[in-house]
């Protein structure tokens, strides 16, 4: 009969999975059996969908390696004892969680993903069964992305439906691109939406741009930055320089993961990304939640991009600061600066 109050307690701390929870628990009956309720508010919190390469190794003996064991050490087990496994095993969990800020789930592989969730939700599970998990979460719009196509798409909302077992939650996020590019005077004016909707195990990637667009016209945008009609009428010099920036930009995108995991290890940033911008260029997004409701960052170019003649003069070099507060779940502050100007915005959202 034990009560837990946890106030920033670092729950676990691995390459794969980090967690800093605070709340109350209560622990019940008896270690061969024991109850856990309670509410829980999550922070600062990573989880990886994949396990990282090179920290794990299977190797799988044979008949022969099993006798010679059996030879030396007389009968062998071929699983290790766990005691933490075991009492999860054996526990039964009534938990409500919250997603207070700063808790974020990222994939290393392709497709590469990045974002910050918010919700609540209930964990139950019974002995020797699996967990199932009622509730709502979404993604926090602008903070994160999913990459297809070498190009970073950022959420802008939708939800997960928590309904029980794995197999039955239901996703519906949003996200979107828009290409900034120095070719091109239309590009920003060009929306191109990627949703993912349905279960995890029959998941749909609907494209959809604004203006409408073909398919493969949509994809063709993506990939070039330009439409059919500028692409048409665009000279052949415009034509080679983005005919070679689309392998400098696959390449950057290729080594951009493994970068921002180590300046993540290393320096302890919560964010760290490299975008590809077209007025910018190759551009650093770093920054730290201070607390789970204010973010710090700033966004560094690599270098100066190619002028466009024909549009007006942009110091791309600049090192710009962001200051970001949520006041509440549908108010959120956002402040942004350089040297020489200063921007405000206001985001309100609201769900029916």
């Amino acid at each position: 009969d034990l009560d837990v109050i946890a106030q920033d307690f670092r729950v676990m701390e691995s390459r794969d999975l980090a967690a800093m929870a605070s709340g109350k628990l209560h622990v019940a009956g008896s270690p061969s059996a024991p109850e856990v309720s309670g509410d829980v508010a999550l922070h600062d919190t990573n989880v990886y969908l994949a396990p990282a390469s090179g920290d794990t190794a299977e190797i799988e003996l044979t008949a022969r390696d099993w006798r010679m064991l059996e030879d030396t050490f007389g009968a062998v087990d071929d699983t290790a004892p766990d005691l933490a496994q075991r009492l999860y095993a054996a526990a039964r969990f009534g938990v409500q969680v919250k997603l207070t800020g700063d808790c974020w789930v990222r994939q290393r592989t392709v497709p590469r993903l990045e974002v910050e969730l918010r919700g609540a939700f209930r964990f139950d599970k019974a002995p020797g069964g699996q967990p199932v998990l009622h509730g709502r979460v979404a993604p926090a719009p602008d903070r994160g992305f999913v990459e297809q196509f070498a190009r970073r798409f950022t959420f802008t909302g939708g939800d997960i439906q928590l309904n029980g077992p794995m197999a039955e939650h239901q996703l519906d996020i949003k996200t979107e691109y828009k290409a900034s590019s120095s070719l091109s005077s239309s590009a920003a004016r060009v929306v191109v939406h990627l949703d993912v909707q349905g279960t995890l195990e029959r998941l749909r990637l609907l494209l959809s741009s604004e203006p409408a667009m073909e398919q493969s016209e949509i994809i063709s945008y993506i990939i070039s930055g330009q439409t059919a009609r500028e692409r048409t009428g665009a000279g052949s010099g415009s034509q080679r320089a983005m005919a070679a920036a689309i392998p400098l930009q696959l390449g950057i995108a290729q080594l951009a993961g493994p970068i921002e995991e180590l300046a993540r290890q290393k320096v302890g940033l919560d964010v760290v990304e490299v975008r590809q911008d077209g007025l910018q260029g190759a551009t650093v997004v770093a920054g730290r939640f201070l607390d789970p409701r204010l973010y710090v960052g700033f966004r560094q170019p690599l270098a100066a991009p190619a002028r466009n003649t024909r549009g007006p003069a942009n110091d791309g070099t600049r090192t710009r600061f962001e200051l970001e507060y949520s006041a509440f779940e549908w108010l959120v502050l956002n402040l942004q600066g350089e040297t020489s100007r200063l921007r405000s915005f206001v985001r309100v959202s609201r769900a029916y």
